[in-house]
């Protein structure tokens, strides 16, 4: 369970870290604090405040076959980056394409590292 939990924290880490070098309009003003700082933000507000937004935006995602979901990923992004200090991202679709960028990584991460702890059950 806890190797779980930094195995996503470091896969955060690094999706924050390749969206700073693709993005221009992501900042974190070079400080690997404040990186770090971003990525337990971004933990916490995933694990608390997404679920209740994706809750209140699910006929957006139902409309939109899903890519609203989106949209919902970038919302959380965003908020990060207006509370962590030293973390800018320049605006909106910005933070859409670090959320897409963060997923993209995390689920690099699930392939390689397999952490669903169900197929183990099932398994044994």
């Amino acid at each position: 369970m806890i190797g779980k939990f930094f195995l996503r924290l470091i896969a955060n880490g690094l999706g924050f870290l390749l969206a700073d070098m693709l993005l221009k309009q992501v900042d974190f003003s070079g400080n690997w604090l404040v990186v770090v700082m971003a990525v337990l933000v971004f933990a916490f507000v995933n694990t608390f405040i997404k679920p209740i937004v994706t809750l209140l935006s699910l006929p957006a995602i139902i409309f939109s076959f899903g890519l609203f979901y989106l949209v919902v990923n970038g919302l959380m992004v965003w908020l990060v980056s207006a509370l962590v200090p030293g973390f800018e991202v320049a605006g909106l679709w910005t933070a859409v394409a670090m959320g897409l960028i963060i997923t993209l990584v995390n689920w690099i991460f699930h392939l390689l590292f397999d952490w669903d702890d169900e197929k183990k059950v099932q398994k044994a």
